[in-house]
């Protein structure tokens, strides 16, 4: 299980919080580790043991509180649980976009790779919506408002309504069309940075993948007592898997669709990485043939797992086929050098 804390509507060019969990968030939490205990009963244990359990986070306050706001639900004794926080700056599965030197480099750190989201910030939609602002807050014509302004205005609603549950405030300013146009600005830059915008994105994942996989194949020939292996990340983190696994549409957001374009668009960031975001890969035994099965788990709702022709329970033996590339080909280390002309030319 991999579950991601935070808020949808951070924006990435700007330095990511680390502070610690809110109430709200921690509840949020507390409520997902009730469920997925009511979920899956007593097939795994409810007494927490470390030679059956692993529980890892990484090295921020938030996810560490999200893991013990979890545990505090989900076992029945969670002062005994162990947490592993992995180091800043050596922590490959859950933070691999920051150990990816070449991602760093061709996206991150590269002024054209937010081509699109760029375009929107100077587009007549934003400054529809700059004009819009202005008039709501009666500041004079001469006032100068930014598109980061517009978007800290969207973000303060979004934190309204998130954590307070208050929509007379900030949300009180904003329009249906504002909103539209600032969240579309914001899937702009999650589709591009984190999303299917480019390969590389989604595809260093594959390092957490084999991480997963080999837990569920160490399991299944009694290599590992392991029953429960939950990891606590960030939104970088379950986006990109997700995208690995083929959820989510992958069709190209330009900065010039249309309102219509937009509303009808098929990658919805708020249906993959919402507040609380998490992903659940479920191994189960059929008692008939004795082979070995996987189901996956969205945002707690089982999902047909792509290339398994829909179904929901995918053959372990299938499971390896479909993931055969990233499994037994793909090197995250490889992958992410940077070589000295393509770093010369960014």
């Amino acid at each position: 299980m991999l579950s991601r804390t935070g808020s949808k509507t951070t924006h990435s060019r700007t330095p990511r919080r680390t502070g610690a969990l809110a109430p709200t968030g921690f509840a949020e939490l507390a409520g997902y580790g009730s469920r997925s205990r009511n979920s899956v009963v007593n097939s795994i244990p409810v007494n927490y043991n470390s030679s059956l359990f692993k529980l890892a986070h990484t090295t921020t306050a938030r996810t560490a509180d999200s893991a013990k706001a979890f545990a505090s639900t989900f076992f029945s004794n969670p002062d005994d649980v162990e947490y592993i926080e992995y180091p800043d700056g050596k922590d490959p599965l859950l933070r691999f976009f920051d150990e990816c030197e070449r991602y760093n480099v061709e996206v991150l750190d590269n002024a054209s790779a937010l081509a699109e989201f760029d375009a929107l910030q100077t587009s007549a939609k934003m400054n529809e919506s700059i004009v819009f602002l202005k008039n709501q807050l009666n500041l004079p014509n001469y006032a100068e408002l930014s598109p980061t302004d517009a978007a800290s205005a969207f973000s303060a609603c979004a934190f309204d309504i998130m954590l307070y549950n208050v929509t007379t405030q900030w949300c009180s300013l904003v329009s249906q069309a504002f909103l539209n146009h600032l969240e579309y600005s914001d899937e702009l830059e999650t589709f591009y940075e984190q999303g299917p915008g480019y390969k590389i994105n989604y595809e260093i994942s594959a390092v957490l993948l084999q991480d997963i996989y080999a837990y569920m194949k160490n399991f299944t020939t009694g290599d590992t007592s392991i029953v429960g292996n939950l990891r606590f990340a960030h939104a970088e983190t379950t986006l990109p898997l997700m995208t690995l696994f083929g959820y989510g549409n992958r069709t190209k957001l330009l900065a010039s669709w249309t309102d219509e374009q937009i509303d009808s668009r098929g990658f919805r960031s708020s249906s993959l990485g919402p507040a609380a975001s998490n992903i659940d890969f479920r191994l189960y035994r059929n008692k008939l043939d004795q082979k070995y099965y996987v189901s996956v788990w969205i945002q707690e709702v089982v999902a047909p797992l792509p290339g398994c022709d829909g179904a929901l329970y995918c053959e372990f033996s299938m499971v390896e086929k479909i993931w055969s590339y990233y499994l037994n080909e793909y090197n995250f280390e490889t992958k992410c050098a940077v070589k000295i002309h393509d770093a010369l030319c960014q």
